[in-house]
């Protein structure tokens, strides 16, 4: 038994972290939003006056472009004035995504000469980057619901795993004290590893509480993630598995924070 659990733990240190994109903070997706705002403006000022007076053919109908482009700003200037600490502007990033992905349809058709598509290259690399930070990608595929998991809610759920992670340290040692099979040594290692997950939720927190970048501790806390999870399936932990079960939801919303997937 005693050789079980420390193999657990030992394959799970070799365990290479989950691969994970850049989680941008709150203030770099207001920051992003004001560019894509300003970089719609140029892109519109760059295009022929006649080109505006065009129609625009789309899989939902035909517009004229230069009420589309109006319609473009508008989500544009919805999006950012509607983005806050305390919102993350889900459905609103969507609208303007989906906007931006009838424009991006379009302009792929035109040849690279036209008039205002540099401008365009360069704003549709901004709204990918926000497709990115929206947990999807541009040009928006059919049926996508973008959805950002803001850094308030994020730092909630690594404060809740924190708590969670003391919880099931208690009750883990509860379950190897009462299993005789188990000498101290192995209970000693099981524990340390459930005292370091509760410690990494508490850097991933203050990472994402002081505004900066954080994706090595999600990578971190993952890491340690893994390894309970071998230990707890290695044997019988009826206390502990209880106490673990509240954890999961909340690893799932930081797994969604930073694309990752779930150990």
């Amino acid at each position: 038994m005693l050789r079980t659990l420390a193999a657990a733990i030992t394959m799970a240190l070799l365990c290479a972290a989950p691969a994970a994109g850049q989680r941008l903070t709150d203030d770099d997706v207001k920051s992003l939003s004001e560019r894509i705002y300003h970089e719609r403006d140029r892109f519109e000022d760059a295009l022929d006056g006649d080109f505006k007076h065009a129609k625009l053919r789309t899989a939902t109908g035909e517009y004229d472009i230069n009420r589309f482009l109006d319609d473009f700003q508008e989500r544009a200037n919805e999006y950012k004035e509607r983005l806050t600490s305390s919102y993350a502007a889900s459905r609103e990033a969507g609208e303007l995504l989906k906007q931006s992905s009838a424009i991006s349809g379009y302009m792929k058709r035109q040849a690279p000469t036209m008039k205002g598509m540099s401008e365009w290259n360069k704003l549709e690399g901004s709204l990918g980057e926000l497709a990115t930070a929206y947990g999807t990608t541009f040009p928006l595929p059919d049926g996508a619901t973008p959805r950002r998991i803001g850094d308030g809610e994020l730092k909630a759920a690594a404060d809740a795993i924190e708590q969670g992670g003391k919880s099931f340290k208690k009750a883990l040692e509860k379950d190897l004290k009462a299993d005789k099979t188990v000498d101290p040594a192995a209970r000693a290692t099981a524990i340390a590893e459930a005292d370091t997950f509760a410690k990494s939720a508490k850097a991933l927190k203050d990472r994402v509480n002081g505004g900066k970048p954080s994706t090595a501790e999600a990578q971190q806390l993952f890491q340690q993630a893994a390894k309970i999870k071998d230990v707890m399936g290695s044997r019988s932990l009826p206390t502990a598995g209880g106490a673990w079960g509240g954890v999961g939801s909340k690893l799932a919303t930081v797994a969604q924070a930073y694309n990752m997937p779930l150990p």
